[in-house]
């Protein structure tokens, strides 16, 4: 059995929102683009839960190391500067949306709304020390911007590889032994 680690415990819990967000962008991909197969919906709902049930089985196998992590100055002020960051994130969707929206390009608008979203894992790199968040967040960025081009704006398959690369980024955060440095 492996020894408890805090790294693979933080992993586990980004993990979980990768997952369940993961989850979302494929459902709204499902109901924005009207799938009418239940047995589509079914298999999202069941990755999701699947997904977010090994993050949990994850997480408390390394619960020990977590709660014994002492909080530092450095790791308070990470996660203070975490949810100013997705505040931040929130509110430039918000703004920016209503923008694209008001000014006659409202097809551009979830296409700027993912950008923004893939663009708010490269801060987290940096205070996280977890350098997978550049490819994730630039795997999301490229994708919300090269397929509008190829598809055309509207397109709801947009939706489709930001799930994609975040159940990818969940599953491989928890699972490839490089990881646990951060430095990959």
């Amino acid at each position: 059995m492996a020894i408890p680690s805090s790294f693979r415990a933080n992993r586990a819990i980004g993990a979980m929102f990768f997952s369940v967000f993961g989850g979302i962008f494929f459902a709204v991909w499902y109901f924005r683009d009207n799938i009418e197969s239940t047995l589509v919906l079914a298999l999202i709902i069941l990755l999701t839960l699947c997904m977010v049930l090994f993050a949990i089985v994850t997480y408390n196998k390394n619960k020990t190391a977590f709660n014994d992590e002492k909080e530092t100055p450095e790791k308070k002020k990470a996660d203070k500067l975490f949810h100013i960051i997705n505040a931040g994130q929130w509110i430039l969707i918000l703004i920016v949306g209503n923008l694209l929206a008001n000014f006659g390009l409202p097809n551009l608008v979830i296409p700027a709304a993912i950008v923004i979203i893939g663009a708010h894992f490269l801060p987290l790199a940096v205070i996280f020390k977890y350098y997978p968040h550049y490819i994730t967040g630039l795997l999301i960025i490229t994708w919300a911007v090269v397929y509008p081009l190829l598809t055309g704006a509207s397109n709801q398959g947009v939706f489709i590889g930001p799930g994609i690369i975040l159940w990818l980024s969940a599953l491989l955060g928890m699972t490839i032994k490089p990881f646990e440095t951060g430095i990959l």
